[in-house]
């Protein structure tokens, strides 16, 4: 086999990094089943620092559906780095190209019911004093979230903002 990252790896040794992941994988596992995505993730966020995360982020979300929990970890390993290593030039914060990308990669695949997602993703810029994308966000979350859950969305925004406006 051939991968992106030019190595090669024959089928039997394939096979065997293959059963050496799953049993990994199930010593891993607690009390609750993850996927192997999500313990990349953690181990990732754990162990590199963020410019790396965001290098190696697109390599774990590549073979969709990505559990939600997998963008979680990466935005949150993202957006604490941003606050402190991404300033415009006249001194105001920028969310980064890398973390709007995953904000949209998340919606694409959990927007109409993830309500945390559009939460971060507007929080992240209104923290940016971005707040014309902070409103088109909203706009966009109620345009695409279920009419259930469009309450709860609103009302948490509300504080969102009247704590990131402090």
């Amino acid at each position: 086999m051939r991968f992106g990252l030019s190595i090669e790896i024959d089928g039997s040794c394939w096979r065997r990094v293959q059963r050496q992941s799953l049993a990994a994988h199930a010593r891993l596992t607690c009390t609750y089943p993850r996927s192997l995505q999500v313990v990349l993730a953690e181990w990732i966020c754990a162990h590199l620092e963020s410019s790396r995360v965001r290098k190696v982020s697109g390599l774990v979300l590549q073979s969709p559906p990505t559990p939600l929990k997998v963008y979680e970890l990466f935005i949150e390993k993202l957006m604490d780095a941003q606050t402190s290593k991404f300033v415009g030039t006249k001194g105001a914060a920028r969310v980064p190209i890398e973390l709007n990308r995953l904000f949209e990669q998340a919606i694409s695949e959990y927007g109409r019911n993830a309500v945390d997602v559009w939460l971060w993703y507007a929080t992240c810029h209104l923290r940016c004093a971005d707040f014309t994308m902070a409103a088109a966000i909203y706009d966009r979350a109620l345009k695409m979230l279920r009419q259930d859950l469009h309450g709860d969305f609103t009302a948490r925004y509300q504080e969102a903002v009247q704590v990131e406006a402090v």
